[in-house]
């Protein structure tokens, strides 16, 4: 493998320069559309930075929220270490208490109790903020289910993912799950790990087939020579 020069050793290759801005806690809509009800967005790091927060997605116009963790993450946000400080602590910077749900999407069922928070803030004219730990990991997996559900229509998994990737540009977040956990999450109607690292290896290997597709079709086939006669 040859070295990398100096000058490209910080070089992001998904860099766009056309790309909007990156918002604060990655907070951005899973579409375009002016009416979008389901925002995502990283959760606080802990319990002292829960008032920024809650007064940021206020101030954005952030009526209810869904934490997506597993219990020792929601704990570690939680000033007593518990998911139900987590919870209290929202209320008390500010949120109203019907409007402050967390789920672990372990939980058989959650897909169908996410979908319906995302329907009922729909309905309501409300913005929903479905938040996990990194922003991503779980936040993607429902907001692509929503796109894929509301937005899309039929099946197609692959396409959803796509999508909310390609959000990047015009919202500065593009995020990312892989079609085969957001498959999961819908057959099953649970996830079987909520792990990071195994999310990422799940994209990883998707974005490589996909630009290993590309490249495929991008190759040119020379025409045949034609004999002379």
């Amino acid at each position: 493998m040859k070295d990398i020069p100096d000058d490209l050793a910080g070089f992001d290759p998904t860099f766009d320069p056309l790309a909007a801005p990156r918002p604060k806690y990655d907070f951005a809509g899973a579409s375009g559309r002016s009416n979008e009800c389901v925002w995502g967005a990283t959760a606080p790091e802990g319990p002292y930075a829960i008032q920024e927060w809650v007064n940021d997605m206020r101030g954005a116009g952030v009526q209810r929220v869904l934490g997506l963790f597993s219990e020792e993450d929601a704990a570690v946000r939680g000033p007593d270490g518990t998911a139900q400080g987590y919870m209290g602590a929202l209320v008390q910077a500010g949120l109203d208490p019907n409007g402050v749900s967390l789920l672990d999407p372990r939980s058989p069922g959650s897909r169908e109790l996410v979908l319906s928070f995302c329907r009922d803030a729909h309905a309501q004219r409300q913005v929903l903020c479905i938040h996990c730990a990194d922003g991503e990991t779980l936040t993607s997996v429902a907001m692509a289910d929503w796109l894929l559900t509301d937005y899309i229509g039929g099946d197609n998994v692959e396409e959803a993912c796509d999508l909310l990737a390609a959000r990047k540009r015009l919202s500065g977040v593009g995020r990312k799950t892989s079609p085969e956990m957001l498959e999961r999450w819908i057959q099953q109607g649970f996830l079987d790990s909520v792990d990071p690292e195994y999310a990422r290896g799940l994209v990883a290997a998707w974005v490589a087939r996909k630009q290993a597709e590309e490249k495929t079709m991008g190759v040119e086939i020379a025409a045949p020579e034609c004999p002379e006669v």
